[in-house]
């Protein structure tokens, strides 16, 4: 299992808080979790980018990915949270005005019908 968290620290070192990112989503407790991006803003919040999915351990594989774009506040208390199981979370931003902005990649199938040769 993966567990993704968020750790704060101060200039000399020590550590001021600590968010289990993991736990953040009650269904995706159980999930594989990977962390992808994150942000802050000028107030101290957290903007956290992450992937999760369901894990079959047995067959160590996982199914389901879920894009995950979170708020945490500066003392790592969930504010929001949003999802979306289309396509791949690549990085995460906050504008001074406070508006959050994702990018990522979408695939898409192309199946080509081959032609005879002349």
């Amino acid at each position: 299992m993966f567990r993704t968290y968020v750790r704060k620290y101060d200039a000399g070192g020590s550590q001021k808080s600590s968010i289990n990112a993991s736990q953040s989503g009650g269904e995706f407790s159980d999930a594989f979790s990977r962390s992808v991006a994150m942000a802050v803003d000028g107030g101290g919040d957290i903007y956290g980018a992450f992937e999760r999915a369901n894990v079959n351990s047995e067959k160590c594989s996982r199914s389901n990915p879920t894009n995950v774009v979170a708020k945490y506040s500066m003392t790592g208390v969930l504010q929001w949270q949003r999802t979306s199981t289309v396509g791949t979370l690549k990085g995460i931003t906050v504008s001074s005005s406070g508006s959050v902005y994702v990018v990522g990649s979408a695939g898409l199938a192309c199946f080509v019908t081959p032609t005879a040769a002349a």
